[in-house]
């Protein structure tokens, strides 16, 4: 049997920044298994997701 796998984008890698604290203390349960399952590698995500996080510190 085939472990599902989710695919996400830039967006959401953005907001687990350390400048959005409000979300991992609101949600702490929730950025804790999203670490946990990018640790485990069932979270991936399209390389050109990358360029745009790179992209985005850039321009900060």
């Amino acid at each position: 049997m085939n472990e599902i796998l989710y695919v996400i984008d830039s967006s959401v890698i953005i907001r687990r920044t350390k400048h959005d604290m409000y979300e991992y203390d609101s949600f702490p349960i929730h950025w804790d298994n999203f670490d946990r399952m990018i640790n485990e590698g069932k979270i991936i995500s399209p390389i050109i997701v990358k360029d745009e996080i790179v992209n985005k510190k850039q321009m900060n």
